[in-house]
């Protein structure tokens, strides 16, 4: 005869052992008594069925299993740990996440709308702008240690990076370093 134990708190069937008699049981009662540990049921569990872990309560049932995918969770990308069901999403959704090309909404993720993806290629060229023009902050320092000549085209440079989000192609022209600035101004 077999005993089949089973996870205390999932249910989850973690395996199969030839049961144990009971001597004295078997004794008294002349027949043979088997042994049943906690956790534990002779009720042979279902035939293994993919995507699905067996599960006793009370008698065995068939529960999703997922674990190792991911989903999203309270709005973020998680992997799965427990059993039930979950829509759980593909390597190409997670990918598309993580390079900003989908957003996760209501817990559900979706490809970004052509107008999305526009606000954010504006704010990262703006980012990109903001980072020049603090790099040459220290150029208009009154005491800072160049002619007078370099600390004017660093102002046109610095001119041309302000209005750069209101030039033609804005977002997706790239914004351009001083030395090439200074090549497409023909200085």
């Amino acid at each position: 005869m077999k005993v089949y134990k089973y996870d205390e708190k999932s249910g989850e069937l973690i395996e199969e052992q030839d049961a144990i008699l009971d001597p004295l049981e078997t004794k008294i009662q002349e027949k043979d008594i088997y042994l049943l540990p906690a956790s534990s049921t002779f009720v042979e569990p279902p035939a293994l069925r993919n995507g699905f872990a067996r599960v006793f309560k009370d008698n065995w049932e068939y529960i999703a299993d997922h674990r190792g995918e991911k989903c999203i969770k309270d709005g973020k990308i998680t992997k799965i740990n427990e059993l039930g069901e979950f829509i759980t999403i593909t390597t190409e959704q997670e990918k598309g996440v993580l390079e900003g090309n989908f957003v996760i909404e209501n817990n559900q993720i979706r490809e970004k709308t052509f107008l999305e993806k526009q606000q954010d290629l504006s704010l990262q060229k703006r980012h990109d702008r903001d980072v020049m023009l603090r790099a040459t902050d220290v150029y208009m320092l009154p005491d800072f240690p160049i002619s007078d000549e370099k600390r004017e085209l660093y102002k046109q440079y610095r001119q041309y990076l302000r209005d750069f989000p209101a030039m033609e192609g804005f977002p997706e022209i790239g914004v351009m370093s001083f030395k090439e600035w200074q090549q497409w101004i023909g200085d």
